[in-house]
């Protein structure tokens, strides 16, 4: 499996954000809850686990936090290997 089709670091620091996004995704990671899910993540990665999408906050790099007018919440099931970019009902160009 290609690195650029799943999670390979569990440090969310090292996931592109919009410059906005950066002190609202550091205070969660900083806390209880967002310390448990990096070191389950971190946990799953290094016992060899595939972890899709590549980048998990995609939708807060595309979008600044000024930018954004409505959040539709949604939960996409990949149903193949490389379809999870990191944005819900999506996949990239060209994949199946």
């Amino acid at each position: 499996m290609s690195a650029d089709t799943q999670l390979r670091d569990s440090d969310p620091a090292h996931w592109p954000v919009a410059p906005g996004w950066r002190p609202l995704v550091d205070e969660f990671f900083a806390g209880a809850t967002g310390r448990k899910l990096q070191a389950f993540l971190g946990e799953r990665l290094a016992a060899g686990a595939v972890i899709f999408p590549p980048q998990p906050l995609r939708a807060l790099e595309l979008t600044p936090p000024e930018d954004v007018r409505v959040v539709i919440l949604g939960q996409d099931p990949y149903h193949g290997r490389g379809q999870g970019e990191g944005l819900a009902f999506s996949v990239a160009p060209g994949v199946p």
